[in-house]
Order: C-alpha cells, then structure tokens, then sequence
C-alpha cells in the first residue's frame, strides 16, 4: 500500500511540473478565429475544427523506459459571444450621428472537445491512453460601462494524464475556477475597486489523489493615472483543503493563504512595456511546512517590428500543491511573437525554473517532505492561413526535469526527473 502510494505522489509532482511549465501552449486558443455567424441579433458564434498528427517521445513522462508513439489528435471547439458595438465613423462635413447605447451586458462562451489516439498498440498501456479532454469557458459582464458592474467567470477541464509504463491505466483530473467580482468604477473611470471571490475544485476521478477545494476572498483597485499607466493593489485570504478523502488516503493539508500585492502596468516608450508587482504571501498549513516570503514579477515587452513583438519575465511565487503543501518557483521565461509575410505567424516561448515542493505527503521513514528540480520548457508554434476559414498549423513542446529526489518502490527506487519532447502538425478550418 505505502510503495503505490510512493508511486502515485511521483506520478502526480512530475506531471504537474510538465503542466504547470508548459502553461498550457500545446493546447492554447488559436490565433485565428473565424468572422462568425451570426445565430441571433447581437450573437455571433465562432466555429472551430481541427486535426493534427504526430509524435511523442516519452508519453509517460519516465526517466528509463522510454515509449515513443504517433498520435492523432482531433479537437472541435466553439464561442458563442455578443457582438461588439463600435460608434460609426465621423464623415467630413457630415453631422455625426447618433452614439450607440452603452451594452446592458457582453458575455463570451466557448468549449472545445479533444480526443487524442495513441498507435503504438503493441504496448498496451499506450493504446489505453486514448481520452477526451473537455474545456468549456464563459464569461458574463452586467453594465460593463456602469458605476456599478458585475462580473463572472468560469473555466471547466477535463484533462488525462498517463501514469506510467507498467500501468494501462490513466489519471482523469477534472477543475473548475469560478471567479465573480462587484466592480465599482465612479465618473471618469480612473478609479475602481473590485470584491472578488475565487473558487477553485480539483477531483480525481480515480480517488487515488486527495481532492480539493480552495475558497478566496480579495479585493483589488485600481488607478488609470495616465492614458498608458495603471496603477493597482491586490489583497486576498484563502481557505483551502481537502474534500472527502482518497481511496490511498494521500492527504492534503489544509491551510489559509494570506497575500497582498501593489503593482504597474504602463508603457515607457511607444515600444517598449512594463508590467511589475511586489508583495508578501504568508500560508500555514494543518501539518508540515508553509511560507512566508516576498511575491514577485517583472515583465518587459518590447515590440522590435511593426509585426513582431517580445516578452522577457521573471517571477518568484508559491503555489498550493496536489501532494506537497505547496511549491516554490523562480520562473525565468522569454516570449516571442512574429508575423513574417501577411499569412504567417511564429511565436515560440523558452522557460526555465528552479522549483521546490515543500510539506510532500505520503513519505516513509527518513525520506525528506522536501523536493528541488530543475525545469526547462521550450515551445514553438507556426501558422500559416491559407483563406479566411482554413490554415495550418505547426507545434512542438519539449520539456525538461531533473531532480535529486528519490521515491522507493516495489521494483526499486523511481527517479521521477525526464525528458519529454511533442511534435505536431496539422491543419483547422475557422468558421
């Protein structure tokens, strides 16, 4: 029981530095998105299907045994969404013309589909890892040029990660984050404060990893001081923990995060931006270690060409973990976006970290609850549109992670460190 426990803890912290380092970008929104149709005065709908093919190496995320596949992957997707309203133009000796009235309310809602097919079938647990990954957003905004205005937000996933090679089996992890905040923007719209409230449900649908649901209370404001500049400040209190308990009783500690934040947005030549924060996040948990430390980020943007535009950050943040208290990152990441010729865009991003968990549960006699990685993620993106609904696309995502950290097993010890590299290439028609 304790050794598939070891493993399960070893699944979950590694794949959760490939999720986490990779933000998301081999599946990110597209950058071309249809005229839409329009299904009802004021709503048009944005269609989207896809099809890519090509390769993995190292599906499981594994230091040895390493299993190289071809995929095909399909994905339909689609956003419903209120039209937006722009005053007409101003024609010379003309009297202008009437203003548009101001929008009671905008709302946005989109969900795609995406099934993944592995073909090495000589090996059963890759053939088993076919799945259907689901991701449904929406947003609403009530009277979004209002003294008063309220806004929501909500974002489900569905996402299957294999576990590893000696298992057919997957883990299936389903999320949500609801965000709903009351904004109060007096005349002028130079000044605004925003209650906000965040809530955010992980679960397993395996019950082999604890599930959880963390609660957050925050209010932020904001100043626009000059066209170009905002100022803002952030303050929050969390109530995260567990929901119910897991099949293999991998606990998670619960803890009351407290974090505030002052920070600027502004842009300090025509080219060049400026995005900073600076802070103090402090979260005891039930058991084990917490934090208490300065929070962190500065970003400059820097747009080299009339098409082409690059990003350079660093950051220093915690974050609640699945099976550690939390983790630790000194993030180092540069981003790149280029249109080459009218039809062709390249962005591509390089990442590097120096992340800690500490607090990790589910560990055995002298075993340390702390682990230290190294982590390093490169993607490349290209699109080249073809005509107004179809293009093609291009990806590739590869990642590293090493880490000193050993988990005892059944079969001997688990070196959890890998490296993982995915190319695509494929083709989607945009409605």
């Amino acid at each position: 029981m304790t050794s598939r426990k070891l493993v399960l803890a070893s699944y979950a912290l590694g794949v959760g530095v490939a999720t986490t380092t990779l933000l998301g970008h081999a599946h990110a929104q597209e950058a071309v998105e249809g005229k839409g149709m329009e299904v009802s005065p004021g709503t048009v709908i944005h269609p989207n299907v896809g099809a890519e093919f090509g390769v993995i190496d190292n599906l499981f995320y594994e230091q040895d045994s390493v299993v190289t596949t071809a995929l095909m992957r399909l994905t339909a997707n689609f956003a419903l969404a209120s039209e937006k309203i722009t005053p007409d133009e101003v024609v010379p000796d003309e009297e202008p013309g009437n203003e548009a009235a101001p929008q009671t309310f905008q709302f946005r809602a989109s969900g795609g589909l995406r099934y993944e097919e592995f073909f090495y079938y000589d090996n059963a647990s890759t053939a088993a890892q076919r799945n259907l990954g689901i991701d449904a957003q929406a947003h609403l905004q009530v009277y979004p040029a209002g003294t008063w205005s309220f806004i929501g937000d909500d974002r489900l996933r569905r996402d299957v990660r294999p576990r590893n090679f000696e298992d057919p089996s997957s883990t299936a992890r389903v999320d949500n984050m609801l965000d709903l905040g009351l904004r109060y923007q007096p005349g002028g719209r130079t000044i605004s404060g925003t209650l906000r409230y965040q809530n955010a449900l992980d679960v397993f649908e395996d019950s082999a990893v604890a599930n959880r649901m963390n609660h957050t209370l925050g209010l932020r404001g904001d100043w626009q001081w000059l066209p170009f500049t905002r100022f803002y400040s952030d303050v929050s209190l969390g109530f995260f923990g567990p929901i119910g308990s897991s099949g293999m009783d991998l606990t998670k500690q619960g803890s009351m995060p407290i974090r505030g934040i002052v920070g600027i947005a502004t842009t300090l030549t025509e080219p060049l931006t400026l995005k900073a924060h600076a802070g103090w996040g402090y979260a005891p948990y039930d058991a084990g270690e917490g934090y208490n430390g300065p929070l962190f980020d500065l970003e400059l943007g820097y747009q080299y060409a009339p098409a082409g535009r690059v990003v350079a950050e660093y950051n220093y943040d915690y974050e609640d973990s699945i099976n550690a208290n939390y983790y630790r990152d000194h993030k180092f990441q540069a981003r790149i976006d280029q249109q080459l010729i009218d039809k062709l865009l390249l962005s591509g991003s390089l990442d590097f970290r120096l992340r800690g968990y500490r607090g990790i549960t589910g560990l055995v006699g002298s075993m340390s609850p702390s682990r230290d990685d190294v982590v390093f993620a490169a993607t490349a993106r290209a699109q080249y549109v073809l005509t107004d609904r179809y293009y093609l696309t291009g990806t590739y995502v590869g990642s590293i992670d090493q880490t000193d950290f050993i988990y005892p097993t059944v079969s001997g010890p688990d070196d959890p460190s890998y490296t993982r590299h995915e190319l695509m290439f494929g083709a989607r028609a945009a409605f």
